[in-house]
């Protein structure tokens, strides 16, 4: 997904990585914690006739998915340090993983837990924190050449989950190749496309040719969500949550 770079305020990738790093942190033993929880709140009343134990489940589950939704914002942000590659040709705008964790959060949640998790990353970027590609943020990134892109990025993400939902008794691999490929590509490219088109004063068809110069880099990124996510559903299947 193309993305343009940023030249200003002086915001370095040490800035980033001291923003994410500790939301990540946190929410990663937050979600051991809830896991640890789920545990022992399964083994604790062996009697299935006594109170609201199943109810209890179902609300830390919840709270699970809570705590995956602000990981995965986390790690989107955590993308955008990798500097982004710029081609001499397609407008200058160069290639940033970011959508790789757009796929990834929609494969790996669900459809709304995914956009969820796309909307937190994208309103803490509307507040001002230099989470994209490059180091920007505020709300004038959204009226530049990638601003259909990013309006594009919580309905790409909902895409690869309904997909993933779709696709929920076919192999993981294959299903997310699938979820990213449809999801983080096609979708994400429709709503992409027409936005630089309209910020950049471009035809549709000369916007389209532009975006082509990129789509063999995301088929990889979507290759690596489906890698991911079947390291994923063997390592810790509870938190593909887009197959409960």
């Amino acid at each position: 997904m193309p993305f343009p770079t940023y030249t200003g305020r002086g915001v370095t990738a040490d800035r980033v990585v001291k923003i994410v790093a500790p939301v990540r942190r946190e929410a990663l033993n937050a979600a051991d914690h809830v896991a640890e929880a789920l545990g022992s709140r399964g083994d604790a009343d062996p009697d299935p006739g006594r109170g609201n134990r199943q109810e209890e489940v179902r609300v830390m589950a919840g709270d699970r998915g809570l705590v995956y939704i602000a990981i995965f914002a986390a790690i989107i942000g955590a993308l955008g340090v990798v500097p982004g590659l710029t081609l001499p040709f397609g407008g200058g705008v160069p290639i940033t993983l970011q959508s790789l964790g757009i796929m990834l959060a929609g494969v790996a949640l669900g459809p709304v837990r995914g956009a969820a998790a796309v909307l937190i990353f994208l309103g803490l970027v509307a507040a001002g924190l230099p989470l994209l590609a490059g180091g920007r943020g505020g709300t004038e990134v959204f009226f530049g050449p990638s601003g259909g892109f990013l309006i594009g990025f919580p309905i790409a993400a909902f895409a690869c989950g309904v997909v993933m939902r779709v696709l929920k008794h076919t192999a993981v691999f294959p299903a997310s190749l699938a979820a990213a490929t449809i999801g983080g590509i096609g979708v994400l490219y429709a709503v992409g496309v027409p936005g630089m088109a309209a910020f950049e004063g471009l035809t549709m068809q000369k916007a389209a040719l532009l975006s082509l110069v990129y789509l063999p880099g995301d088929l990889i990124k979507a290759f690596g969500v489906a890698v991911i996510a079947e390291a994923i559903s063997r390592g810790r299947p509870d938190a593909l949550m887009s197959r409960l």
